[in-house]
């Protein structure tokens, strides 16, 4: 049976836009993992409140959550350059599920310490971080460089996803006790550790020209992805954006919970305030889905743009309106922008990075972009109790807007081109 030239041409184009086996084994595991760091990230704070009533106590455990990336990020991405990142992935993936499931078992017999709940977030927190670095660091090695905004899409897609599920089984799950969230957390573990096995099979050569030498201690080297980083304009200025972007959202965050649920000016239950996150995580997954698709429509240039907008936007309307109906509709439209940056910024730095520096460069952005939002809750609390929420509100808008001024100067259509233009021609 005869085919047309036109249906020939997009069988070869889905075939070849296709994600290769190992990238949807790495999907796979980094998934479930993900899943295991989020269930313990959600449900740890509540357990610990639960069960220790110490305020200190939940205070360490979500500083020990949220710390990691800026004490820890630019070694963890030397050690990701150091060995092969598909052992890193293996033995991140080990030690969290070997010490979660060490406390399910203590648990079980009732001989867990409260201080394994502050040990638990800092497994978690330092996971992350080792799991984050690699699994960017090995995916230009899994997928052809055309491919990457595509297989960062979904890498991200999916972990709004598996965030969204941890939040709404976190109480639940902290409910049922310590073996309920340790227990739960090692099963993801050890399914993602079961998925990520397979990459063991693979032969993925490194690039010759590596500037750590195999065996040198995992701090060699570990400010030369920093040094690159700030070389490089386009990808300075972005993670210093990203700095002033996140603080913005941690110092919002801190101060909206008071201003939206009852008796603050919006005055929503507890309920209605968690319908109004869950508006904002489908904006996110939504834009995931289709940021490939928008990414070739506007250009990763305005991948950038739009999400300093759409930021800008989500800050400032409850400074202009308590309508929670209104505020819903602009949270879901401003995250699905969120995406469009993520895999922007991603893409740019596993196309414009040597591979030998791929994954110290990976850390260092997040070190300067996520490092930053630690002082946000304190600095919004701060401002609010001045010019209060509204005021807040609208120092965090302004912020983003003047993220404009460095957009236009610095990430201009030449110099994104000069990194796009690095595509491997064998592609």
């Amino acid at each position: 049976m005869a085919h047309s030239p036109s249906r020939l041409r997009r069988v070869r184009r889905r075939r070849s836009s296709d994600l290769p086996h190992p990238f949807r084994q790495l999907w796979l595991g980094k998934s479930a993992s993900s899943l295991s760091d989020f269930v313990l990230a959600s449900a740890l704070p509540i357990l610990t409140a639960i069960t220790t009533e110490s305020a200190a106590l939940v205070a360490a455990v979500t500083t020990a959550l949220t710390l990691p990336w800026l004490l820890f990020g630019l070694t963890a991405g030397a050690l990701v350059d150091r060995i092969d990142r598909r052992h890193a992935l293996i033995g991140s993936g080990l030690l969290r599920t070997g010490v979660f499931a060490l406390a399910a078992i203590l648990a079980a017999a009732g001989l867990l310490p409260d201080a394994a709940l502050l040990i638990g977030a800092v497994v978690t927190g330092i996971g992350q971080v080792i799991s984050e670095t690699a699994t960017l660091s090995i995916t230009p090695q899994l997928v052809a460089s055309r491919q990457l905004e595509r297989a960062n899409a979904r890498l991200i897609t999916a972990e709004v996803i598996v965030e969204a599920a941890a939040a709404l089984v976190a109480g639940t799950l902290a409910s049922g006790g310590a073996l309920a969230v340790f227990g739960t957390g090692a099963l993801c573990g050890l399914a993602g550790l079961i998925a990520l096995s397979r990459l063991l099979r693979l032969y993925l050569p490194l690039a010759p020209e590596t500037v750590t030498p195999s065996g040198a201690p995992p701090r060699s080297g570990m400010l030369d992805g920093l040094r690159l980083l700030w070389a490089i304009p386009v990808l300075r200025v972005i993670a210093l954006m990203g700095a002033v972007i996140n603080t913005a959202w941690t110092a919002f965050a801190a101060t909206f919970v008071l201003y939206a649920i009852a008796p603050g000016p919006i005055g929503l239950s507890p309920q209605r305030y968690s319908l109004l996150l869950t508006a904002s995580i489908g904006g996110g997954i939504l834009g995931g889905l289709f940021a490939p698709r928008l990414l070739a429509r506007v250009g990763n240039r305005w991948g950038i743009g739009l999400n300093i907008l759409a930021n800008a936007v989500t800050f400032g309307t409850p400074a202009l309106t308590t309508s929670p109906w209104l505020i819903g509709i602009v949270f879901f439209t401003g995250d699905t922008a969120t995406p469009l940056w993520r895999v922007t910024t991603a893409t740019l730095q596993q196309r414009a990075v040597p591979e030998a520096l791929r994954g110290r460069v990976l850390a260092a952005y997040r070190v300067i972009s996520y490092g930053a939002a630690v002082a946000g809750p304190a600095t919004g609390v701060a401002i609010a109790g001045q010019i209060g929420s509204r005021g807040l509100f609208a120092v965090a808008a302004g912020a983003c807007l003047l993220m404009l001024i460095p957009f236009q100067r610095v990430i201009t259509h030449r110099a994104m081109a000069g990194i796009e233009g690095q595509v491997l021609s064998a592609d």
